[in-house]
């Protein structure tokens, strides 16, 4: 399976979407990992609240770890997997970007392994990534 990244207008962007951001977030997502150290990326928000202070988000560790552990950076076995037995349960959508409440289940045969998601590995839409680019899953 070979991943390719297109070029995808946001209003045909669909929940489960995994994309590739580089500056403009298009969409509500959860951050799978980044082009930074430790999967710690910084946004701006000021388009939604006004604030100029640059925000940090993390990408979701457990998915951060398997994709740097497992699959060594290789971007299509880790989404053929991601897409086979990754599931995010979150709270139905709604205006608050200082709440968000989730879990990520990552299941394979034998075992299935848990982590929160919350608002700090959320980037929501039309904030900008400040620092290098980001793998994110539409929600």
């Amino acid at each position: 399976m070979a991943l390719s990244w297109g070029s995808k207008h946001s209003e045909n962007l669909r929940v489960g979407d995994v994309i590739k951001i580089k500056e403009r977030v298009p969409a509500d997502c959860v951050v799978l990992n980044s082009t930074c150290v430790e999967g710690d990326i910084y946004i701006k928000t000021d388009q939604l609240d006004g604030e100029t202070d640059w925000k940090q988000k993390s990408a979701i560790h457990l998915l951060e770890k398997v994709y740097n552990e497992s699959f060594n950076k290789n971007d299509a076995e880790f989404y053929k997997h991601f897409q086979h037995c990754t599931f995010i349960d979150s709270d139905e959508p709604n205006k608050n970007i200082y709440k968000f409440s989730g879990k990520v289940n990552i299941a394979k045969v034998g075992f299935n392994l848990f982590e929160g998601v919350s608002e700090d590995n959320c980037l929501w839409a039309n904030t900008k990534v400040t620092t290098g680019s980001v793998q994110a899953l539409v929600i």
